[in-house]
């Protein structure tokens, strides 16, 4: 109803929240019995735990806090970690392999709460993942699941559950949220506010998720965008800022807002730096430098042509967009579920998903621009020459990296790159040369003596105008 735009009393949600928190029992969990009172009583459940209930009673418990705490986040610095909602989703984690009674009612259960939280862990554990590689292996020849404990009251109904989770749970990600330590959750509904957006505006289904820094870069990649967001300077490891870059430059973009306008100028300064301090994008590609998007980029002219003006700034490497970067607090309207008011912001979301995903809104959860590592030893190796020279050389310089990976993968073929001069270049050793760019070209007379007699010795160049 409140998402409706009905008038919910406050009074009502802090009931709810008060509620479930006063029910949560010491481990975490809900369960089928309450007595009055802290601490929680829980009924006979049996030899099975509660998990439908947790998975019921999280999700209840994050609405009702959402609501609770609504004008509470239009403000930065209010710390959003509630440990309840911690230690239920431990909880969750901890026991997501287990043969929990009603098995398929509950996974809709989680799938429901996965996604209001938009935790792409629980326990630090993928919940998508190792349920849906179950029910693949446990589908039966007629395409059926069999029930599991009177919960799921029907193999039909178990059936249906199954599809619904599978399903709903491979929906588009449009944008990952990054946990890092630090004030990266001001605002901890305006991702869930811009995807319901999103959805009702293009009709489809639409989810976004927080992925965390101790997790492996690909993990990250069910979305190409990496919100990093907050007011105060972050600070990373060179550990975490080397993950940030492979991100990029396996084919992701880093988007970063410094929220609460004049209160963010610390996260502004920590990201674009200032005279005598690189930031934290120099770091990341000291090649390139963040500049202001022109008026007609596709961000503010894209699917949808901006009526207001964002201030918003670009690092490319020539071929595409690496980050953005925005010192407008874009997440308030978000937050604030402003889609009149605040439009533009909204608007402006969807032309950064469709400029990164080819005019698309986001790619089914679990799969990734970057392949997986080959099984198995090649059967042939190819040598190939990559040209240096003073220019943009190597802007993706993970391209061939993936080339070598699909090559194995499709055709047992390992392609190694090796880079040299062009004074260095030999037909025999490497009969297949490289040569990229993105800017003019120019070569020195001994660079094109170089190329000129490897060509004439029989190798073959190729050449291509990157991006």
């Amino acid at each position: 109803a409140e998402r409706m735009s009905m008038e919910i009393p406050r009074g009502y949600w802090q009931l709810v929240f008060e509620h479930y928190v006063r029910s949560q029992s010491s481990d975490g969990t809900w369960r089928y019995g309450v007595a009055p009172g802290p601490p929680a009583v829980g009924g006979n459940y049996g030899q099975y735990p509660p998990a439908g209930m947790t998975t019921a009673g999280l999700a209840n418990l994050l609405v009702a806090w959402e609501n609770v705490h609504a004008r509470d986040f239009v403000q930065c610095g209010r710390n959003p970690d509630l440990p309840q909602i911690t230690k239920a989703a431990q909880w969750i984690g901890d026991n997501l392999g287990r043969n929990h009674n009603g098995y398929h009612y509950y996974l809709y259960a989680l799938e429901r709460c996965s996604l209001a939280t938009g935790l792409k862990y629980l326990g630090g554990k993928d919940w998508y993942k190792e349920p849906a590689t179950r029910l693949l292996n446990t589908q039966r020849a007629d395409g059926s699941w069999a029930r599991v404990g009177f919960g799921d009251s029907s193999d039909t109904i178990a059936t249906a559950f199954a599809l619904i989770f599978l399903a709903r749970g491979r929906n588009p990600v449009m944008i990952n949220r990054l946990q890092y330590p630090g004030d990266w959750n001001n605002r901890p509904a305006a991702l869930s506010a811009l995807t319901r957006w999103v959805g009702r505006t293009f009709e489809s289904e639409i989810n976004w998720q927080i992925v965390d820094l101790s997790t492996a870069v690909a993990d990250w990649h069910d979305a190409p965008i990496l919100l990093i967001t907050g007011h105060k300077a972050p600070t990373f490891t060179n550990e975490q800022i080397d993950k940030l870059r492979r991100f990029v430059q396996q084919g992701g973009l880093i988007f970063t807002v410094a929220e609460c306008r004049g209160q963010g100028m610390a996260f502004d300064i920590a990201w674009r730096g200032k005279p005598g301090f690189p930031g934290i994008y120099q770091k990341l590609f000291p090649d390139y430098e963040l500049r202001a998007l022109p008026p007609d980029s596709p961000i503010f002219k894209g699917h949808f042509n901006l009526r207001r003006r964002i201030p918003m700034w670009g690092l490319s490497n020539g071929v595409r967009l690496l980050a953005v970067h925005t010192t407008d607090d874009v997440t308030l309207p978000w937050q604030t579920n402003a889609t009149s008011t605040g439009l533009d912001y909204f608007e402006m979301a969807v032309n950064l998903s469709m400029l990164v995903n080819d005019k698309a809104l986001g790619r089914p959860r679990g799969t990734s621009p970057w392949p997986d590592e080959p099984t198995g030893q090649p059967a042939a190796t190819v040598p190939v020459a990559r040209v240096k020279y003073n220019g943009n050389w190597n802007p993706e310089p993970l391209a061939w990296q993936r080339f070598d990976l699909l090559m194995q993968r499709h055709w047992k073929t390992k392609v190694t790159a090796t880079a040299v001069t062009a004074d260095k270049l030999n037909a025999n050793a490497t009969p297949v040369a490289a040569m990229t760019g993105t800017n003019e070209l120019k070569l020195t007379d001994e660079e094109k003596k170089g190329i000129k007699a490897y060509v004439e010795g029989g190798g073959t160049l190729v050449v291509d105008a990157a991006g």
